[in-house]
């Protein structure tokens, strides 16, 4: 069961946007709690304790994420992040 699981998330590859302001500067994060209602919304139901993330991801471009669903069970979530402006955020 776990292991059908892990080859979803792999598959997914789930895209964030981040807002950006004046400059372009990109600001707020995609946190275990957004990466958690991504893979609801895909169908995938876990513990959001089993995402493992540090701390939240602020930068853009392509993150692994560490998704532990069982002691011997991690798949590997890669998470695309995108710095868009706030009205395509919105």
């Amino acid at each position: 069961m776990f292991q059908e699981i892990a080859t979803k998330i792999a598959k997914l590859q789930p895209k964030f946007t981040l807002s950006t302001g004046q400059g372009g500067k990109a600001f707020g994060s995609v946190t275990s709690m957004d990466i958690h209602k991504q893979l609801e919304a895909d169908g995938i139901v876990i513990d959001r304790h089993a995402i493992e993330l540090e701390k939240p991801v602020k930068k853009s471009g392509k993150t692994e994420i560490t998704v532990r669903l069982h002691p011997q069970v991690i798949a590997t979530l890669t998470i695309s992040v995108d710095a868009g402006d706030a009205a395509k955020a919105g």
